[in-house]
């Protein structure tokens, strides 16, 4: 059985993932991006804001200039609270961004976020890292920020691994007490072998359909991940994916700082780091490459009018061997399109 399509059941028509930053302001040593994150300095904080300023207005253009109706724009580093938000987010004034969505470290004060959603209509998760926060002190916070009342949507987070067991149980049982929606993540390097586990949503938020004709709905990520995890599905994002549909950088586009990974006229590959003014949002088109490291799971589906090449399974992983660069390589890339 192959997978067919994949969507998100929301009422955007397009997401854009905008990479604003990478400066951080703890060193978390679970961090999957601890690598390529970079100290916090306020000089470096000050010129980023200013250019990015600048890139704003190039994605209100491009943004703009497109048919989409309804867009959500997830604002990811890095840490995005040590950025101006206010400063940046203002030069997008396209009326067609319904949502700002930002996972943060909860390092900035309670009226901090409160303010921040009341000058954009903001998401948010509230990520907890007990290495650097007090657990009373973050709940006292969340409290503080959800009884506000101006937030689109809220949730806790908080990552599981050797050592930080004890917490993570309190971590849970207050979660549900304040009736928290919440995503406890597993770190790899997890001595429990458990899959990362989420409270129940109102509505599924992925809709997997399947070349058989069956549908397969999941309220969270993690439990969509928990289903694909046996055939290493999300593992490096290493999807086979020559012949299928690709989607990327049409309904979702992704932003690094200043230039956006997308395909080009010449090249249907999705591994093209494009200037915003010089991109163009093309429909969707057969992907070229045997394994896409990029996509993920996000942008791909099967053409309603054609029959996919039998050969191989979409969910399997060629367990031909790779050398120690080429792996490198792959999480690299998967990190990047996270």
């Amino acid at each position: 059985m192959r997978l067919k399509s994949l969507s998100l059941n929301t009422d955007y028509d397009a997401t854009v993932k905008w990479r604003m930053t990478d400066i951080c302001n703890y060193s978390c040593s679970y961090c999957v991006r601890a690598k390529t994150l970079e100290e916090y300095d306020a000089e470096k904080i000050n010129a980023e804001n200013e250019e990015l300023k600048s890139v704003a207005q190039k994605i209100n253009a491009l943004l703009e200039k497109s048919d989409f109706k309804n867009i959500k724009i997830d604002l990811i580093g890095g840490e995005v609270t040590l950025l101006n938000l206010p400063l940046i987010l203002d030069a997008i004034s396209t009326e067609k961004v319904k949502e700002y969505n930002i996972t943060t470290n909860f390092s900035q004060s309670a009226e901090y976020y409160i303010q921040l959603a009341k000058k954009i209509p903001l998401s948010m998760t509230a990520s907890l890292h007990e290495q650097n926060t007090d657990l009373n002190v973050f709940f006292e916070k969340v409290k503080a920020v959800k009884e506000a009342g101006v937030l689109k949507d809220f949730k806790c987070e908080a990552v599981s691994c050797a050592g930080n067991q004890d917490i993570i149980k309190v971590f849970e049982e207050k979660c549900k007490e304040n009736g928290l929606e919440y995503i406890i993540d597993r770190d790899k390097n997890n001595i429990e072998k458990t899959q990362s586990i989420s409270s129940l949503r109102e509505k599924n938020l992925y809709i997997a359909e399947f070349t058989d004709g069956t549908k397969k709905e999941f309220s969270s990520k993690a439990a969509l991940l928990e289903t694909f995890i046996d055939t290493r599905f999300c593992k490096g994002r290493r999807v086979n994916t020559k012949g299928l549909i690709c989607t990327f950088s049409y309904n979702f586009i992704y932003i690094e700082k200043g230039t956006v990974l997308g395909r080009t006229k010449e090249d249907l590959r999705c591994c093209n780091r494009i200037p915003i003014d010089k991109f163009e949002i093309f429909p969707p088109a057969k992907c070229q490459i045997d394994y896409c490291s990029l996509c993920g799971f996000f942008s791909l589906y099967a053409p309603e009018d054609e029959e996919l090449e039998e050969p191989r399974e979409i969910l399997t992983i060629d367990e031909t061997d790779v050398d120690a660069e080429s792996d490198e390589v792959v999480e690299e890339c998967a990190l990047k399109s996270q």
